[in-house]
């Protein structure tokens, strides 16, 4: 925060602990000690990363880290760019066979949707059933890949937000039907608030 802002590199007493609340306030009782250090390092690594590797390979890692911890099978991360007014995939992947690259909608009024969806999380547990979902599957032109994505129960949608705005998704599927816990959702808000940081210090490094 403090290179993204052009000060230094040392913070006061106050600003720490005011940094300390914020941490605090946004991570569920649950969470362990350890784990609020391990958040802190992943902040740090954003930013090294970005300098190191790019955007794709810190988002392949974010997207691998949201799996993981959701337990869910397929996942991608895609962001709205209003220049070229389309979605663009940042990571995309598949616990069972790896999708490179990941699907191309030609239908994107499930992503709108979605970007503009009151919550920052939508879970829809029902999606065999949900027709604009489906619609948009129809869409993808590799039939084992559309296939593969009939073949979802589930999906979570978790909003990547620059202030009041939604600049992008990360979505994550199932292919059985459930239900997300207060504790995934806030460590799932926590990774697309990395992924926003991200976005933010590769525009700013541009």
């Amino acid at each position: 925060l403090a290179w993204r802002e052009g000060r230094g590199s040392s913070y006061s007493e106050d600003e720490v602990g005011q940094l300390l609340d914020w941490i605090l306030s946004i991570l569920p009782a649950a969470f362990h000690v350890e784990r609020i250090v391990q958040e802190f390092d992943n902040l740090r690594l954003v930013s090294l990363r970005i300098g190191l590797s790019g955007l794709s390979d810190l988002m392949t890692d974010i997207l691998g880290a949201c799996l993981r911890w959701s337990g869910t099978d397929y996942g991608e991360i895609r962001v709205w760019e209003p220049s070229r007014h389309a979605w663009i995939v940042y990571a995309g992947s598949d616990v069972h066979s790896t999708l490179d690259p990941p699907p191309e909608f030609s239908n994107d009024s499930f992503f709108d949707e979605a970007r503009t969806h009151c919550q920052l999380i939508r879970v829809l547990s029902k999606l065999d059933t949900n027709e604009n979902w489906r619609s948009n599957v129809a869409t993808v032109a590799d039939e084992p890949t559309r296939r593969h994505l009939r073949g979802l129960k589930s999906l979570v949608q978790i909003q990547i937000r620059q202030g009041e705005q939604c600049i992008g998704l990360i979505s994550l599927g199932s292919s059985k039907v459930r239900e997300i816990s207060r504790d995934l959702a806030s460590y799932l808000q926590i990774h697309a608030s990395y992924c926003a940081l991200a976005f933010e210090l590769e525009t700013k490094r541009q």
